[in-house]
Protein backbone atom coordinates (compact mmCIF):
# COMPACT_ATOMS: atom_id res chain seq x y z
CA UNK A 1 0.00 0.00 0.00
CA UNK A 2 1.40 3.38 -0.97
CA UNK A 3 1.38 6.09 1.67
CA UNK A 4 -1.10 8.92 1.16
CA UNK A 5 0.37 11.90 -0.62
CA UNK A 6 0.68 15.26 1.02
CA UNK A 7 -2.07 17.32 -0.58
CA UNK A 8 -0.32 20.62 0.04
CA UNK A 9 2.92 19.63 -1.71
CA UNK A 10 2.18 22.00 -4.58
CA UNK A 11 1.52 24.81 -2.12
CA UNK A 12 4.79 24.00 -0.37
CA UNK A 13 6.72 24.20 -3.64
CA UNK A 14 5.03 27.50 -4.53
CA UNK A 15 5.80 28.95 -1.11
CA UNK A 16 9.43 27.84 -1.44
CA UNK A 17 9.62 29.57 -4.82
CA UNK A 18 8.07 32.72 -3.30
CA UNK A 19 10.66 32.64 -0.53
CA UNK A 20 13.45 32.35 -3.10
CA UNK A 21 12.04 35.32 -5.01
CA UNK A 22 11.77 37.34 -1.80
CA UNK A 23 15.39 36.47 -0.91
CA UNK A 24 16.56 37.63 -4.32
CA UNK A 25 14.56 40.87 -4.10
CA UNK A 26 15.97 41.55 -0.64
CA UNK A 27 19.49 40.92 -1.89
CA UNK A 28 18.99 43.25 -4.86
CA UNK A 29 17.60 46.08 -2.72
CA UNK A 30 20.36 45.73 -0.15
CA UNK A 31 22.95 45.81 -2.91
CA UNK A 32 21.36 48.93 -4.44
CA UNK A 33 21.27 50.59 -1.03
CA UNK A 34 24.95 49.81 -0.43
CA UNK A 35 25.84 51.28 -3.82
CA UNK A 36 23.79 54.41 -3.12
CA UNK A 37 25.48 54.86 0.25
CA UNK A 38 28.91 54.49 -1.33
CA UNK A 39 27.95 57.04 -3.98
CA UNK A 40 26.76 59.47 -1.29
CA UNK A 41 30.00 59.05 0.63
CA UNK A 42 32.01 59.64 -2.54
CA UNK A 43 30.05 62.84 -3.19
CA UNK A 44 30.67 64.01 0.37
CA UNK A 45 34.38 63.33 -0.07
CA UNK A 46 34.40 65.31 -3.30
CA UNK A 47 32.65 68.18 -1.54
CA UNK A 48 35.33 68.24 1.13
CA UNK A 49 38.02 68.23 -1.52
CA UNK A 50 36.45 71.10 -3.43
CA UNK A 51 38.36 73.88 -1.71
CA UNK A 52 40.91 75.81 -3.79
CA UNK A 53 44.48 75.82 -2.54
CA UNK A 54 45.22 79.41 -1.50
CA UNK A 55 48.93 78.66 -1.00
CA UNK A 56 49.58 77.58 -4.58
CA UNK A 57 51.87 79.74 -6.77
CA UNK A 58 49.86 82.38 -8.62
CA UNK A 59 46.90 81.88 -6.30
CA UNK A 60 46.26 85.58 -5.90
CA UNK A 61 45.65 86.14 -9.63
CA UNK A 62 43.25 83.26 -9.98
CA UNK A 63 41.72 83.43 -6.51
CA UNK A 64 38.47 85.18 -7.42
CA UNK A 65 37.77 82.94 -10.41
CA UNK A 66 38.70 79.80 -8.55
CA UNK A 67 36.59 80.74 -5.54
CA UNK A 68 33.59 81.42 -7.76
CA UNK A 69 34.08 78.16 -9.67
CA UNK A 70 34.66 76.23 -6.45
CA UNK A 71 31.53 77.77 -4.96
CA UNK A 72 29.45 76.71 -7.96
CA UNK A 73 30.94 73.22 -7.82
CA UNK A 74 30.21 72.94 -4.09
CA UNK A 75 26.61 74.02 -4.68
CA UNK A 76 26.25 71.43 -7.43
CA UNK A 77 27.73 68.75 -5.14
CA UNK A 78 25.35 69.77 -2.34
CA UNK A 79 22.41 69.30 -4.71
CA UNK A 80 23.77 65.90 -5.78
CA UNK A 81 24.23 64.92 -2.12
CA UNK A 82 20.66 65.96 -1.35
CA UNK A 83 19.41 63.85 -4.27
CA UNK A 84 21.62 60.93 -3.15
CA UNK A 85 20.25 61.20 0.40
CA UNK A 86 16.68 61.09 -0.95
CA UNK A 87 17.58 58.07 -3.06
CA UNK A 88 19.15 56.35 -0.04
CA UNK A 89 16.02 56.99 2.02
CA UNK A 90 13.84 55.53 -0.74
CA UNK A 91 16.10 52.50 -1.12
CA UNK A 92 16.18 51.99 2.66
CA UNK A 93 12.38 51.94 2.64
CA UNK A 94 12.36 49.48 -0.26
CA UNK A 95 14.88 47.30 1.57
CA UNK A 96 12.67 47.28 4.66
CA UNK A 97 9.65 46.35 2.55
CA UNK A 98 11.66 43.57 0.90
CA UNK A 99 12.75 42.34 4.33
CA UNK A 100 9.15 42.29 5.53
CA UNK A 101 8.11 40.40 2.37
CA UNK A 102 10.90 37.89 3.00
CA UNK A 103 9.82 37.41 6.62
CA UNK A 104 6.24 36.89 5.51
CA UNK A 105 7.22 34.42 2.77
CA UNK A 106 9.39 32.50 5.23
CA UNK A 107 6.54 32.31 7.75
CA UNK A 108 4.09 31.08 5.09
CA UNK A 109 6.54 28.40 3.98
CA UNK A 110 7.22 27.30 7.55
CA UNK A 111 3.49 26.91 8.17
CA UNK A 112 3.15 24.52 5.22
CA UNK A 113 6.37 22.73 6.16
CA UNK A 114 4.97 22.20 9.64
CA UNK A 115 1.81 20.69 8.17
CA UNK A 116 3.96 18.49 5.93
CA UNK A 117 6.00 17.29 8.90
CA UNK A 118 2.79 16.41 10.75
CA UNK A 119 1.64 14.50 7.67
CA UNK A 120 4.93 12.56 7.54
CA UNK A 121 4.63 11.78 11.26
CA UNK A 122 1.07 10.54 10.77
CA UNK A 123 2.17 8.36 7.84
CA UNK A 124 5.04 6.93 9.92
CA UNK A 125 2.69 6.31 12.83
CA UNK A 126 0.18 4.54 10.57
CA UNK A 127 2.96 2.46 8.99
CA UNK A 128 4.36 1.54 12.40
CA UNK A 129 0.90 0.56 13.66
CA UNK A 130 0.30 -1.54 10.52
CA UNK A 131 3.69 -3.22 10.96
CA UNK A 132 2.95 -3.88 14.62
CA UNK A 133 -0.45 -5.43 13.77
CA UNK A 134 1.20 -7.61 11.13
CA UNK A 135 3.85 -8.70 13.65
CA UNK A 136 1.18 -9.38 16.30
CA UNK A 137 -0.93 -11.35 13.81
CA UNK A 138 2.11 -13.40 12.80
CA UNK A 139 3.03 -14.08 16.42
CA UNK A 140 -0.57 -15.04 17.24
CA UNK A 141 -0.80 -17.38 14.26
CA UNK A 142 2.41 -19.13 15.34
CA UNK A 143 1.10 -19.56 18.89
CA UNK A 144 -2.16 -21.04 17.72
CA UNK A 145 -0.65 -22.86 14.79
CA UNK A 146 -0.07 -26.67 14.34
Amino acid sequence: MTPPTFRLAVVERLRAAQLTEAEQALSRTRHSLAEARAHGQALAGRLLGCVPDGDAPGAGARAATELFTAGERREQLREEITAADAQQAELAQQAEQARQAWISARARLRAVESLHERHRAAVRRDRDQRDQRATDDLAASRQHGP
